[in-house]
């Protein structure tokens, strides 16, 4: 068969075109360079046993899909649904969320309106953290009496929440 383009050599190139026109097109080899350039350089180098035992690395363990473990989703299902199961899903995909998280919110962390009743419960933790990074500063100041003021109130604030923080 003889190349379609110059019609002059050994067609011994064949190309597909299967989404445009399902044809086949045969060319020699210089005109499907010409058409189709393959710019990708092979090294005919030979390699020693020493560089290929040094780049050589043995292959990767797949470790299975992290999963929520009360609902059993997947961090794959909850991409494509967008919904988390349960609410132990947030814990559990706690580090893959600031990635999606960012580029949709202003910020990580609510800054918004809340119940009224929700207000003061976090008002409350936000100081106790407040506190607890205070008295973190002390003792690396080694201000302990300060650190130990500091503990106090922090535990006299837990104690307004119920122990639970």
């Amino acid at each position: 068969m003889l190349c379609e383009h110059c019609q002059q050599r050994e067609a011994v190139i064949t190309i597909s075109q299967k989404y445009q026109s399902g044809q086949d097109h045969h060319y020699c080899e210089i005109c499907a360079n010409q058409l189709y350039p393959f710019t990708a350089q092979i090294k005919k180098e030979p390699i020693s046993i020493q560089q290929l035992l040094t780049n050589w690395q043995a292959p990767k363990e797949r470790t299975s899909p992290k999963t929520c473990e009360t609902c059993g989703m997947t961090y794959a299902q909850f991409t494509h649904t967008g919904r988390f199961g349960c609410p132990k899903c947030y814990a559990t995909f706690a580090s893959q969320l600031p990635k999606i998280l960012r580029p949709i919110q202003a910020d990580l962390q609510h800054v918004g309106h809340m119940p009224s009743a929700m207000k003061n419960e976090y008002s409350i933790k936000k100081k106790i953290e407040e506190l607890r990074n205070k008295m973190q500063t002390a003792v690396q100041e080694e201000r302990f009496e300060d650190a130990a003021t500091l503990r106090d109130e922090a535990r006299e604030l837990e104690s307004q929440l119920g122990g639970d923080y």
